[in-house]
Parts: C-alpha cells; structure tokens; sequence
C-alpha cells in the first residue's frame, strides 16, 4: 500500500526535511532499533522491531510528492493504516519546517 503526501519543495529541501525526520525518527524510537538506510539519492528505508517482528517502510523522494510504502506481515497489516498515517504526522512538520526555511 502506497501513501502519498504532496509537496511544493525542491529537491535539495525535500532531502533535508526527510534526513532531519530520519535522524528524529530512529532516535525518539531507538528501543525499537530503529535505523534509517537510504537505497539511492531519493529513497530511504526505515527499518524497526516491534515485538521482535521486523517491519520497514520506504519514502520515495519525488518532484511532488512524498511516497511511503510500508512492507508489514501479515499479523500486523491490521495496523498498517494507523502505521502509514503515524508516519505521515512525523514527516509533515518538517516538510514545512522546510517550507519555511527553518531547518538547520
């Protein structure tokens, strides 16, 4: 399941919003070993454990959207949704951040 979230920034911004998510992300969420691999200059993989089950998700750097998708087992695909959406209200205040030129 692909999840989309829309945005006016350039490339390089986009980037920088997306490594500062990454770094917050997998610090806030470290006892879930946490980590974020980027594949290629636009796609970056967050992996996690919960319950000692692996679960990832990729965000895809694209011109006018953000594209996340989520590979989860299928015990816990019921909570894909929740998932996608939780993962959209960590990345959309630092595409604005970015939107506004706040990011360091």
């Amino acid at each position: 399941m692909k999840h989309q979230i829309a945005h006016s920034l350039s490339p390089e911004l986009l980037e920088k919003a997306v490594r500062r998510f990454a770094d917050v992300y997998c610090e806030r969420f470290r006892e879930y070993q946490a980590e974020a691999v980027w594949l290629d200059p636009s796609r970056l993989e967050v992996r996690f454990k919960v319950s000692g089950v692996a679960l990832r998700g990729s965000l895809r750097l694209c011109p006018q959207a953000l594209e996340i998708e989520m590979t989860v087992p299928l015990a816990f695909r019921l909570f894909k949704g929740r998932a996608l959406r939780a993962i959209e209200e960590e990345v959309r205040p630092w595409l604005a951040a970015a939107a506004r030129g706040e990011l360091p």
